[in-house]
């Protein structure tokens, strides 16, 4: 049976953003330090989504890979909305 550890990788990436997603980030819900939170999320993510290309290209992994990478892709997009992207009113978390 065959490998497949990028993968596995990825898989393993989206795990801990949704754990650290659902568990408040690391500081809890008042995060006095956004931009580890923000790197932490878009490091996760994009590592997910390079991991789940290298599936794609070399393991053949179609069917996961692109699920992996479309769910990673949602990810990343998500974070750039929940920390750069003002609400309602409300400016955005990380202001350049």
């Amino acid at each position: 049976m065959k490998k497949n550890k990028f993968t596995s990788l990825s898989v393993v990436l989206i795990f801990l953003f949704v754990l650290n997603y659902f568990s408040f980030g690391f500081f809890g819900l008042t995060s006095s330090n956004v931009y580890v939170e923000f790197t932490f999320w878009l490091v996760t993510s994009a590592g997910a989504f390079i991991t789940s290309l290298i599936s794609l290209v070399k393991e053949k992994m179609y069917l996961s890979g692109t699920l992996i990478l479309f769910t990673s892709l949602f990810f990343i997009a998500f974070t750039i909305f929940a920390f750069l992207l003002p609400e309602a009113g409300i400016p955005p978390l990380i202001q350049f």
